[in-house]
């Protein structure tokens, strides 16, 4: 695994509505700026989706 040394031009944060697995869980992926402000709602959907998504798009390892 390489180290980033400059910063990313876009940062992505994933948000789960609930940690209650009861409930139902909904995940969204945003994506920010450099500056933290919000560009856009990548994706939506339920967790499963949400985690392969930010897997293979993003590359973060989500554990829910």
């Amino acid at each position: 695994m390489k180290t980033l040394k400059a910063k990313p031009a876009v940062t992505a944060r994933v948000i789960l509505n609930t940690e209650n697995p009861q409930r139902h869980q909904r995940a969204e992926i945003r994506e920010y700026d450099r500056r933290g402000r919000k560009i856009r709602t990548a994706h939506q959907g339920q967790v499963p989706y949400i985690v392969r998504v930010a897997r293979d798009k993003y590359n973060l390892d989500l554990m829910f």
